[in-house]
């Protein structure tokens, strides 16, 4: 679990593209601007597109911002591409 963490640690932190960049849901809540029981309801509903890491709830901004430009268009769990 410890190396889970540091893992997402680097990811978050890294030196990536701004397009690239992950969010929590706190980081996510502030840049839309809504409280973050919204971030987790829209995420329960799959109705924004996420990241699941364990037990942590990640968000690509190029995501979101793609996400923000059709809010109305089925959403998907980005996270299941990444399943065996």
């Amino acid at each position: 679990m410890r190396y889970l963490n540091l893992i997402i640690a680097d990811l978050v932190n890294s030196n990536h593209p701004k397009s690239d960049e992950l969010m929590n849901v706190k980081e996510l809540a502030q840049y839309l601007k809504v409280k973050e029981s919204w971030v987790y309801e829209k995420k329960l509903k799959k109705e924004i597109p996420f990241l699941k890491a364990g037990r942590f709830l990640l968000f690509k901004k190029k995501d979101i911002d793609l996400w923000l430009k059709n809010p109305y268009a089925p959403s998907l769990n980005i996270s299941k591409q990444y399943q065996r």
